[in-house]
């Protein structure tokens, strides 16, 4: 089924479940919080960055050549139904060359 819209997001945002989890740590431990994750080569990615700016971030991959993933919520509002997209960019594509280091 195709979804069709009639006009731009309400709300653009980074975040997600791990990074709203290690910003909200860090205020509480005072920075002391790492998030592992890969960034893109995006604006997108670099926003995400700067809203972590607080966390350990040192154990993070950058990619040039991967742009970062998004997530979109969308809501049915005549229906009251939610439906969630997940488009994985660099932090789906991000991992393969750690393998070698996981074995």
């Amino acid at each position: 089924e195709n979804i069709v819209t009639n006009g731009p997001p309400e709300v653009d945002l980074p975040g997600g479940k791990g990074c709203t989890q290690a910003v909200a740590a860090s205020k509480i431990f005072g920075g002391k919080v790492r998030f592992i994750g890969q960034f893109g080569c995006d604006d997108a990615s670099k926003i995400f960055h700067n809203v972590l700016k607080d966390v350990d971030c040192s154990h993070c991959g950058h990619h040039d050549d991967i742009l970062g993933g998004r997530g979109y919520v969308l809501l049915n509002t005549e229906e009251g139904s939610v439906s969630a997209v997940v488009s994985g960019g660099s932090n789906l594509e991000g991992w393969k060359e750690w393998e070698t280091i996981w074995k």
